[in-house]
């Protein structure tokens, strides 16, 4: 009789733990958003931050026995809180550079984009076309519940039939295209005074985000 093997479940509790000082954090944030040290660290975009990741981070409770609920949660939201994270973080890091350049050399600039608040209008678009990616792929390469039998004799491997589609690979490479725009606006900022300390930690944690994904799509492919 062969055995049932679904992919290795993450452990629901320590995912949980995780999450903790992420809610901490939101709630701290929300509690003294109109304190100049809140504000300075990004206000309202921060909380923005907070919540995509906490979204993000949730897909992990619907990996296990694969079942269509699950495979039509787990990578959608993943790919969507991920997206809405970079988009904001991608702000973070511009108007943090062009604070200290544009508001010097190119004022009017400057005071049109605050005034405007195209941070706000930037999140907002980039994340409704990552929401829009996800609907249709969702809805035309609907990721279903399958059993594999080739590659071991003696096990059944259940798995979900996103990683095949094109819409998968049209969201994530979206949301490569985001990690690469992050990376540039957080580099621009390499000059910037010790206080703005993300200048650095921003850049540094995107190359290792992007080493993981390589190896994980190098290791894929085999």
């Amino acid at each position: 009789m062969p055995v049932s093997l679904c992919p290795a479940e993450p452990s629901s509790r320590a995912n949980t733990l995780l999450l903790l000082p992420v809610a901490w954090t939101a709630g701290l944030f929300a509690w003294r958003l109109d304190t100049p040290v809140v504000r300075s660290a990004g206000g309202r975009l921060c909380l923005l931050l907070l919540g995509s990741l906490a979204g993000g981070s949730c897909g992990l409770y619907g990996f296990g026995e694969p079942r269509l609920p699950t495979c039509l949660l787990h990578q959608g939201l993943f790919a969507l809180g991920f997206a809405i994270f970079l988009s904001g973080l991608t702000m973070c890091s511009f108007q943090a550079s062009s604070s200290s350049k544009s508001s010097v050399k190119v004022p009017t600039f400057y005071d049109a984009w605050v005034q405007h608040h195209r941070a706000g209008l930037f999140v907002v678009i980039s994340s409704v076309a990552q929401l829009l990616i996800c609907r249709i792929w969702l809805a035309v390469w609907t990721p279903l519940p399958t059993r594999e039998y080739q590659h071991f004799p003696q096990l059944v491997v259940l798995d979900c039939s996103e990683a095949n589609s094109p819409g998968f690979t049209l969201a994530f490479t979206y949301n490569g295209l985001l990690s690469v725009s992050t990376f540039a606006c957080s580099y621009l900022g390499k000059d910037l005074p010790e206080i703005y300390s993300e200048a650095k930690c921003v850049p540094f944690s995107l190359l290792l985000n992007f080493v993981s994904w390589i190896a994980f799509f190098t290791t894929a492919s085999v």
